[in-house]
This record gives structure tokens, C-alpha cells and sequence, in this order.
């Protein structure tokens, strides 16, 4: 178990590296959209599945938005969108792409905890816990918890259910997410954690 878990770390670092690398080149685009181009990266908003329910006064968190493909469709719907990633070179990719959207905001973060309790309405993840070690994304879930307000959404989602918490089944994962309201629900690019904050 604890050469698994220094293994996950060295994933990790590798891939905040590598990610780091291709952010400053063209190869950004393939690499998000698997194998597509820059024409195709912007003109296939497919990630508004996460966001299209969303009330127009929402304040809504991207975790692991990357170079912020989804931002410029998603001012539009609600209040306020503020992406994290944790490479600096996605970030500052991400506020160049956007420039000039007023309610987007993009923060060079590994935790939700820099936002303050109860500030949002959703939080959205998409393909990032694949990436993460099972250390990582139990906090994330933890934070997710704090940063919602009542009655906020947490929208997960990974290629295959088990890459939830490295391999955990849904109801192992549902036991670990008891303070919230849980499903697991099949989508089009994989599985979708679907976890609300109880309103009280």
C-alpha cells in the first residue's frame, strides 16, 4: 500500500510537469482534447452538460480548468466562474485565452481552500481525479464540502467509475461522502459523481 501510494506521488509530480511543459506550446490543445486541434478545441463546448442547469446568479468553480477551454461559454450562463488548476503555465494560459471576461477569474491553486466557506453554488471537475492521487482527491471531496453553500452541487466526472478514489466502488464512495447526497450516474464521457450539500 505505501509503494502505491509514492508511486500515485510520482504520477503526480510527473504530471504537473508535463503539464507545466505543454501549456506553453500548441501541443495544449491535443493534449486536452485528445488529439484534436485548436478549431475543434474552441468550437466544441461539450462541458456545458456541467453547467447548463445552473441559475443565472451562480457562482460556479472549475477544479482543474486548465487553460479555461470552458470559461467563455460559461460567462455567459451565470454570476461568477473561477477556475483552478495547480500549473502555473495553465493559469496563465487560461487569463490570456479569456481576457476581457469580467465575471471569470482564474486562480493558480492544488486546494479549493483558498475560496472561502459556503461561496459556491457548484463545483465542477471534469476528467481531473484520473490524475490525482487517492489522497488528493479524498481532501478535494472534503473542501468541496466546505466551499458549497447549502444546497450547492459537486459534478465529478472520470472515464470509468472505478478511478473514483483509485478503485473505491460506489459504495465504498458513498460511505466516504455520507454528509452528502450521492449518485453515480453513467454520462458520455465515462461517470459522473453527482453529490449535493444538503440545504440544512
Amino acid at each position: 500500500m505505501a509503494e502505491q501510494a509514492d508511486q500515485q506521488k510520482r504520477n503526480f509530480v510527473y504530471r504537473k510537469e508535463t503539464w507545466e511543459r505543454v501549456a506553453k506550446t500548441e501541443e495544449v490543445y491535443g493534449a486536452i482534447c485528445h488529439g484534436w486541434d485548436k478549431a475543434w478545441f474552441e468550437s466544441h463546448p461539450e462541458s456545458l452538460f456541467f453547467y447548463a442547469d445552473c441559475p443565472r446568479d451562480a457562482v460556479v468553480v472549475d477544479l482543474g480548468c486548465g487553460i479555461g477551454r470552458v470559461a467563455r461559454f460559461v460567462a455567459p450562463l451565470v454570476a461568477r466562474y473561477i477556475g483552478l488548476d495547480y500549473a502555473a503555465a495553465m493559469v496563465a494560459r487560461a487569463r490570456e485565452y479569456n481576457a476581457g471576461l469580467a465575471n471569470v477569474e482564474f486562480v493558480e491553486s492544488n486546494t479549493l481552500a483558498v475560496l472561502p466557506d459556503e461561496s459556491a453554488d457548484r463545483i465542477v471537475s471534469e476528467q481531473v481525479f484520473i490524475h490525482c492521487t487517492r489522497e488528493q482527491q479524498l481532501r478535494y471531496l472534503g473542501e468541496a464540502y466546505d466551499v458549497l453553500k447549502p444546497g450547492g452541487l459537486l459534478l465529478a466526472s472520470v472515464p470509468h467509475v472505478e478511478h473514483y478514489v483509485n478503485g473505491f466502488d460506489p459504495v465504498e464512495l458513498a460511505g466516504l461522502l455520507v454528509k452528502y447526497h450521492v449518485s453515480t450516474t453513467p454520462a458520455g464521457l465515462g461517470f459522473v459523481l453527482r453529490a449535493s450539500k444538503p440545504q440544512g
